[in-house]
């Protein structure tokens, strides 16, 4: 069970109705209650929601019980959605409103950035019996209004922390035209009159986007940037009035933008968080727990609440049938949940710690274990690796677990809450205990090279984390209620015993927005065969149903954008029309499933890149070579002949009697 989870009560249980729809949002032990969210519609059919909660004891009865069971059919959207569309295919709505004033994109970012401070404020909120009235009274003071501000908020954590589930429901949107308007748009001026000002055009948005640009930079304020754009962009003077207040005018009466103008237009250019991250800097002030005195556990009580990430390089060096040179040690990144000890993601990556590698760890976090073990070949039994879903924070070393995903819209941001110092092993004494032990041979420098090529050895590190979240001694962390249910004492069986309890803070992410959050970005070539990278030709039927290939000429190319697992290039994905289709390695003639890493596959195009050039002039040399044979053999010139005029004609006298000496010359071959 993760936040979002749609829960219903078939018979009614306690407090919930039966026929009603909840969403699962916090079970902490700081707070007695366990908090739902429920939708439902207003007046005018209005959507409306609420933060309902109902004590611990009752909800986990009714879990145990049947009287709480989770929705056979959840919906993937709010019920607001009256078009049976999906996110994938509202973003490419955009892409068809070439002329639109406010993209869907927009609208969306607009209220995401609204929420912004109660996300900022999400676990007061969620631990809080008055949840409701936190939120309305948030909504007053940022002077938005209190049940959108609540819909949009519950909305965006019922429905997996996707933004797109805030978008609105229009049918008539983006069809006023405002090419033409001549008066100055927004809430009119209280001291100029309500006619004073003008709307800003291309010219002037074009003109603040570029002075915001000129001047922005760190501890500088928007107001300080206007005023500086007043004086040196817009060419305007100050007066002062009779009671000594001043104002600006243009000494030829040309138009320039009241600050809420310039202001508006900022923000909608490049967005209120850049905007911060301009003044205030990238690092920000984040509210820190004390350490607890005793163990790092006692501070939590859900699995996903706090995981610590670390990575380490195995003892031995990984080789490759295609490469002649000792590849570099592999890099293992794992992320450990604090609560239950359990290694809930892995990634990989050669020679140093990269944050790719901390990407797929995310990524293998973020979908199906058994899902993410195929990609590499393996297929885990069922139980095997049960977590799944993302943390609301990571705990990382002052290093490349810091370089995660840059914020972007459409895609998902783990924050990092806390940043240990380097070489500072006990700030996240969970994820360091649970490295492999190695044991010190002195005496003469010695290494160990592996006959296992680099994704064959992730495959033994992911049975690995398996073995382990399964051996795991962790008798130390039961409680007594999970030693009267017989817990088993391993990693494993402590998840099992909170995740079937709703004690979670994981949050659910599709698989597509994984891909583009996690996986490495690069360019494919598509060509009427499939898509290439690096000379790998990839294909598969859910490509070739896009139609994609079909739209192409004879010899055509297209550059597409695709995403690549860098472990294991086996399979790749490709962002075909805002859909992500999964294809296949294709080989040239039927052989075994090889299995490459990306570092593998860059040096195989290198090899045949060589090998190509090699070819060039090996044609050349060979075609030399047969020419020089033929001249000495028969003394004669490989083109010698004369071009004559006209069609030949065999029946001449001449040709006839040739055609005789010829079939002469070879009678003894017919009397074999």
């Amino acid at each position: 069970m993760m936040m979002g989870t749609q829960l219903v009560a078939p018979n009614g249980h306690k407090s919930l109705n039966m026929g009603v729809t909840y969403h699962f949002l916090s079970n902490s032990a700081a707070n007695p209650q366990v908090y739902l969210a429920w939708f439902w519609k207003g007046p005018n059919d209005h959507p409306d929601s609420a933060i309902i909660g109902m004590p611990r004891s009752e909800f986990e009865e009714g879990l145990l019980s049947g009287g709480i069971v989770v929705a056979t059919q959840p919906r993937t959207r709010p019920f607001w959605f009256t078009h049976d569309l999906s996110y994938g295919e509202l973003m490419a709505v955009d892409a068809l409103r070439s002329k639109s004033k406010k993209t869907l994109t927009e609208r969306v970012e607009e209220r995401f950035s609204a929420i912004a401070p109660l996300l900022e404020r999400e676990q007061e909120i969620l631990r809080s019996d008055t949840a409701n009235k936190i939120i309305n009274r948030m909504a007053r003071e940022l002077g938005k209004n209190e049940t959108r501000m609540r819909l949009w908020f519950i909305a965006y954590l019922a429905f997996g922390r996707e933004p797109w589930a805030l978008c609105p429901n229009y049918s008539n949107i983006g069809r006023h035209s405002r090419a033409h308007q001549t008066r100055k748009a927004g809430r009119s001026s209280l001291s100029r009159g309500k006619g004073s000002g003008w709307p800003v055009d291309e010219a002037m948005a074009k003109a603040i986007e570029d002075s915001y640009v000129t001047y922005r930079g760190p501890a500088v304020t928007l107001a300080s940037i206007y005023s500086k754009a007043m004086n040196h962009v817009f060419g305007c003077k100050v007066s002062t009035d009779g009671r000594l207040a001043k104002r600006y005018f243009h000494p030829a009466g040309k138009p320039f933008p009241s600050y809420g103008q310039y202001r508006y237009h900022v923000r909608k250019a490049f967005g209120q968080d850049q905007v911060q991250r301009s003044v205030y800097g990238d690092v920000r002030t984040r509210n820190r727990l004390r350490a607890p005195e005793g163990r790092f556990s006692q501070a939590v009580a859900n699995v996903m609440e706090k995981l610590e990430a670390d990575g380490r390089y195995t003892k031995d060096y990984p080789t490759s049938p295609h490469c002649k040179t000792l590849l570099p040690p592999l890099c293992v990144v794992a992320i450990v949940d604090v609560a239950s000890s359990c290694t809930v993601g892995v990634g990989f990556s050669l020679n140093s710690e990269t944050s790719e590698a901390y990407r797929m760890a995310l990524f293998s976090m973020a979908i199906p274990k058994k899902r993410f073990a195929e990609l590499f070949g393996l297929t885990l039994f069922d139980g095997a690796w049960e977590c799944e879903g993302l943390p609301s924070f990571l705990i990382a070393d002052n290093g490349p677990g810091k370089k995660l995903l840059a914020v972007e819209f459409d895609q998902t941001s783990i924050p990092m809450r806390e940043c240990t110092p380097s070489w500072f092993a006990q700030s996240k004494a969970t994820v360091e205990s649970s490295n492999p032990r190695k044991i010190k041979v002195e005496g003469q420098p010695a290494y160990v090279q592996s006959d296992l090529s680099p994704v064959r050895m992730a495959v033994r590190e992911i049975l690995r984390v398996v073995r382990d979240n399964h051996k795991r001694d962790v008798s130390a962390k039961l409680t007594p209620d999970m030693i009267a249910a017989g817990v088993l004492p391993t990693s494993a069986g402590i998840w099992s015993y909170l995740s079937a309890r709703g004690r979670t803070d994981a949050n659910p992410i599709s698989f597509d927005r994984a891909v583009r959050s996690f996986l490495s970005p690069t360019t494919f070539t598509l060509r009427s065969d499939g898509a290439y990278l690096l000379h790998r030709c990839f294909n598969s039927q859910a490509l070739r149903e896009t139609g994609i290939f079909e739209s192409l000429a004879n010899g055509q190319t297209i550059n597409v954008r695709g995403y690549v697992l860098d472990m294991c290039v086996r399979h790749v994905w490709l962002d075909i029309r805002g859909r992500i289709i999964q294809v296949d390695a294709v080989f040239a003639i039927r052989d075994q499933d090889y299995l490459l890493s990306f570092a593998e596959l860059q040096d195989l195009a290198a090899q045949q890149a060589i090998s190509e050039s090699q070819l060039r002039e090996h044609i050349n040399a060979i075609d030399s070579e047969v020419r020089q044979l033929f001249e000495q053999t028969t003394g004669m010139d490989w083109d010698a002949g004369k071009r004559k005029a006209g069609h030949p004609s065999p029946r001449s006298k001449a040709s006839k009697q040739a055609s005789t000496e010829a079939a002469l010359g070879t009678a003894h071959r017919s009397a074999r």
